[in-house]
């Protein structure tokens, strides 16, 4: 199974290892919308380390919202897609 590549706004889908694992992996233009929902709910961006081609490794949070921590995951050497991992504290 290759990648599979989107407008911006759906999931790209990447096996990991051995196991077949399947990992969620969204573009940049996804991730730019839900830090901008974040913002406009009255949340906080906090960047942990930047990006290469992408968000790098953030957090946000905000009252009322779930935390959501952001990681930037290596597809090729020319893209490269986010991870989102939703916590609700």
């Amino acid at each position: 199974m290759g990648d599979n590549v989107t407008d911006g706004r759906e999931p790209v889908n990447k096996e990991i290892g051995e196991s077949e694992e399947i990992m969620k992996l969204y573009s940049s233009t996804a991730v730019s919308d839900l830090i901008d929902r974040y913002l406009e709910a009255g949340g906080d961006v906090e960047t942990i380390s930047e990006g290469v081609l992408g968000h790098g490794h953030i957090v946000l949070t905000g009252p009322g919202l779930k935390r959501a921590v952001i990681k930037e995951r290596y597809i090729n050497a020319w893209s490269s897609g986010h991870s989102v991992r939703m916590y609700n504290r």
